[in-house]
């Protein structure tokens, strides 16, 4: 008769298998993200890109604005560490930045003042609020589409002064 070794050296690796299969299965339900507890791709997987959308304000209208140059490190490392208390330094940051108003095909957006040089006619304008949003794209098995995934709620930051 075969003698089988002792129970307790098979409860090991029956805990690894029984782990592996539990994060397997959260990883492919509930698309938990390899950095945050869906598996041991967070050593193989490449890191999904991370959007920092900005709405701007004047009182008036609400614009799509782009990072300033001066701004995009900053932008980098908030869209690659997202958290409320960064979002709202960033939009901080953003409404003391120097805007005018440039001419585009949908009507007029802001840039900074540095970006505008070859638009002499811009107009100064003063951003009362930014609202930022920082999402990633996601590949959504039941539709088979990419859509974005927000990260955090929307940040919006208004000019105190």
């Amino acid at each position: 008769m075969l003698k089988c070794p002792a129970p307790r050296l098979w409860i090991i690796p029956a805990v690894l298998l029984l782990m592996a299969v539990v994060q397997r299965y959260h990883a492919e339900v509930t698309h938990l993200h390899p950095w945050k507890g869906g598996g041991f791709g967070m050593f193989a997987a490449v890191p999904p890109t991370h959007l920092l959308t900005m709405k701007t304000q004047d009182g008036k209208f609400y614009y799509k604005t782009p990072t300033p140059d001066t701004m995009r490190r900053a932008g980098r490392v908030l869209s690659t560490h997202p958290t409320p208390a960064r979002c709202e330094q960033f939009g901080a940051a953003i409404l003391e930045q120097d805007w005018v108003l440039i001419p585009g095909a949908d009507g007029n957006f802001p840039v900074t003042r540095d970006r505008a040089s070859a638009f002499p006619s811009a107009q100064p304008v003063t951003l009362k609020e930014v609202t930022l949003d920082i999402s990633q794209y996601v590949f959504d098995k039941k539709t088979s589409q990419m859509r974005h995934a927000p990260l955090l709620d929307s940040v919006t930051v208004k000019r105190t002064n």
